[in-house]
This record gives structure tokens, sequence and C-alpha cells, in this order.
């Protein structure tokens, strides 16, 4: 389970990286910065040039990974396939359980 702390820790070593200065190929539209120039030129086209070469077939949305349109494609199948262990909800993402499952824990949310 992925906790507040967790998320924290994870921010605060990120940012630690960016300050020393561990990334050094640096965006030049954005603050962000990446250990490797391959990554920079894949958040450049997809994050600042919204190339999203990955159109789903039922509705036209697209998607600048694979990945983002086999998650998206749930919404038509109706695959739910991660199911909440405290009561009958199913999820169609982790993230979205891993959110619910807090209502049920009391445990702060991260944002």
């Amino acid at each position: 389970m992925f906790t507040y702390e967790y998320y924290r820790e994870k921010h605060l070593k990120y940012t630690r990286c960016v300050d020393r200065g561990d990334r050094k190929f640096r965006c030049s539209i954005c603050p962000r910065s990446f250990e490797k120039r391959d990554r920079l030129r894949i958040h450049v086209l997809h994050v600042h040039e919204n190339h999203r070469p990955h159109v789903c077939s039922t509705c036209g949305k697209s998607f600048s990974q694979s990945s983002s349109l086999n998650k998206h494609f749930r919404v038509h199948s109706g695959e739910r396939p991660y199911k909440c262990i405290f009561c009958t909800k199913s999820f169609t993402a982790s993230s979205i359980l891993r959110t619910h499952v807090r209502q049920h824990s009391g445990e702060k949310t991260f944002s």
C-alpha cells in the first residue's frame, strides 16, 4: 500500500535530485530536467508538442503512450480488474483503487 509518507519521500527525493543538478538535461520550456537526453526528447514530444500517436478505435481519444490507451480501453470493455478487499467495488485503474481504500482506512490522501 502506498502511503502519504511514501509519496512525500518520493517527491522530496526527486526535488533533491534536481537541486543537486544530477539531472543535466533540462527542458527549455518548463522546469523539468532529466538524467538522459532521450527522456528529455520524449518529454518534449509528449508534453509540449502534444504527440499522441495511439488512438482509440472506439471513441477516437488519443494518447502519447500505448499503455495509456490500453488502460483507457477498459472504459469501453467494462473490465474492472482492481477489486477492493473491504467492499464489493472494483476499478479500472490501480491508482483509483488506492485512493478508494484510503476511505476505508481513514488514511490521509496525498495532494
